[in-house]
């Protein structure tokens, strides 16, 4: 961003604080539940789909892998039974279709969802809370004195808008953006969307998968920042996690399998069975003896791969093709969602940075899942400090990994 854009942006974040204007604008409710809208409202005509309703997702892990977890990972309920924790989230999954919707977003932190009435409906909003599930009555809507007049747009728009982590990172895009198209497919709506509101388009990730789902330039409307849209048709979705939910629910590995997992399939590529994912092309969470770990997973029969220097169907593929792979934990491998069921998997993890994203897509594949808490420099106590930290490897303990996967389960 350029200074110039930063200035403006600044000045823009000023104005919303400090100068009123157009607060009519400001919705004058909100809705937990649809049932509460529609009951104050009997005559509207948003219609709602009910995608998977009061879907739940588990997951079982072992005590002493949850006990490592970080606090800032922990949102989902956790009931403890011997040595296993399993993690619950229960979601009910919908889709909403508002005619004359207005989206006001910040594009990180809140996307608010408002109805011809000039009402929030949570269910298909955003509130990000760092501690907490959000409500309606939480969403930074309702703080605004300075409200921008919407964009038009004539036709119908589906919100992509997923936070934050969408924007710049393939992990977030893919598992909060990206796949709320399943839930398109899912009403049979997908052939009546005129514009698709995304977060960014500056990617090549988000320019090829929005593609590979036969979505053309022109119908993309970008977000940039502060966004205020109304649509002549608006469509909007739960969240694919869940109301701040840390786990991966089932429907979103097949829906991926099934879609690009397919169209990767037909290139014809031959990638390496025994992969080491190296984050070299990243700035965050580096390795201090990643040389002598790439010396040691050599001399075992690994090959060393950079994930930016690939398209994202070669990533699908090489994931696809793998049959043992090795990384740390992060953006990087989500290519996991390709991946065949029964792979070996070890992920490298910080101290202070430890979730079970990753393992549970590895569990859901049945996959040999193998972690690894590696020493850095201090144990972080918040996102932010966690995503810095750089780590090192004690190869001893890898070789104990790796020596046990040579070993015949039967």
């Amino acid at each position: 961003m350029s200074i110039l854009n930063k200035l403006k942006r600044k000045l823009g974040e000023m104005a919303l604080n400090n100068l009123p204007r157009n607060t009519s604008l400001k919705p004058t409710g909100y809705f937990d539940a649809f049932s509460g809208y529609f009951a104050k409202f009997p005559e509207s005509k948003v219609k709602v789909f009910a995608i998977y309703p009061s879907l739940t997702t588990k997951l079982v892990v072992d005590k002493a892998f949850y006990d490592a977890f970080s606090s800032f990972t922990k949102y989902d309920p956790a009931v403890e039974s011997g040595d296993n924790v399993t993690l619950s989230c229960t979601t009910d999954y919908k889709l909403a279709v508002i005619p004359y919707g207005r989206i006001i977003a910040n594009n990180v932190s809140m996307v608010a969802v408002i109805t011809e009435e000039n009402q929030l409906l949570s269910e298909v909003s955003l509130q990000y809370d760092v501690d907490r599930e959000a409500k309606g009555k939480d969403s930074l809507v309702f703080r605004r004195k300075y409200f921008s007049t919407p964009l038009f747009i004539n036709g119908t728009v589906f919100n992509m808008l997923g936070g934050g982590g969408t924007i710049n990172n393939i992990g977030h895009w893919m598992l909060d953006a990206l796949a709320r198209l399943n839930f398109l497919k899912e009403a049979g709506l997908f052939d009546e969307v005129d514009y698709f509101l995304v977060p960014n388009f500056a990617h090549e990730f988000q320019k090829e998968s929005l593609q590979l789902f036969g979505i053309a330039p022109e119908r993309i409307v970008v977000a940039d920042g502060e966004t205020h849209f109304q649509a002549e048709r608006l469509i909007s979705t739960s969240h694919p996690r869940g109301a701040r939910s840390y786990l991966v629910p089932h429907w979103l590995i097949s829906f991926y399998q099934n879609t690009i997992g397919e169209k990767a399939k037909a290139l014809n590529t031959n990638y390496p069975s025994k992969i080491y994912v190296s984050r070299r092309d990243s700035k965050l969470r580096g390795i201090e003896n990643e040389d002598q770990l790439i010396s040691f997973l050599e001399s075992e029969g690994y090959t060393t791969l950079e994930m930016s220097k690939y398209s994202l169907l070669e990533k699908v593929a090489i994931f696809q093709q793998a049959e043992s792979i090795i990384g740390m934990s992060g953006a990087g491998l989500i290519g996991l969602l390709f991946a065949n069921r029964g792979m070996q998997f070890l992920e490298l993890f910080p101290r202070g940075f430890v979730h079970s994203l990753y393992y549970n897509i590895a569990n859901f594949l049945d996959m040999d899942y193998q972690y690894l808490i590696c020493d850095s420099a201090s144990k972080s106590e918040d996102i932010k400090k966690a995503q810095l930290e750089d780590i090192r490897v004690d190869i001893s303990d890898i070789k104990k990994i790796t020596d046990g996967w040579k070993v015949p389960k039967y």
